[in-house]
């Protein structure tokens, strides 16, 4: 399922991600030679765009604003990889990430939540996993 339409009030609001390992996390160099690092830790990011699908949204977008971590500065494409409909408050779903210095689009070569569905610009390229986002406790 995807996320749910209830999302959209969060755009302009500052989340969560927690990563997790999933399938390990990599860094990919302008020859697309993956490393593998380490799992980084928790960030936020400011909700900025929805991607949409068939009528559906596939996917969030926005930019990471935490000074001193690995991530700041760049900009997050999050594609649910869910088992109930998301909606970032009670049910937080886990997600395939990509962090790029570009904004992230559709590649069309494959279907959300493929990890290849998305395709983001520049380098570095960072692609991992997280086991949620979410909304601050209100």
């Amino acid at each position: 399922m995807p996320l749910s339409w209830s999302v959209i009030s969060q755009k302009g609001k500052r989340l969560t991600v927690a990563p997790d390992f999933g399938y390990g996390w990599s860094e990919y160099d302008p020859q697309r030679q993956a490393t593998r690092m380490d799992t980084p830790g928790n960030f936020d990011f400011v909700v900025e765009e929805f991607l949409e699908a068939k009528g559906e949204i596939v996917a969030v977008l926005g930019r990471v604003g935490q000074s001193g971590h690995i991530f700041d500065g760049l900009e997050l494409c999050a594609l649910p990889v869910p088992y109930v409909e998301i909606d970032f408050e009670k049910l937080l779903g886990n997600y395939h990430l990509l962090l790029t210095p570009q904004r992230a689009h559709l590649t069309g070569t494959q279907p959300p939540p493929h990890y290849e569905s998305v395709a983001g610009g520049g380098y570095p390229e960072f692609r991992g996993y997280a086991k949620s986002i979410k909304a601050p406790s209100k």
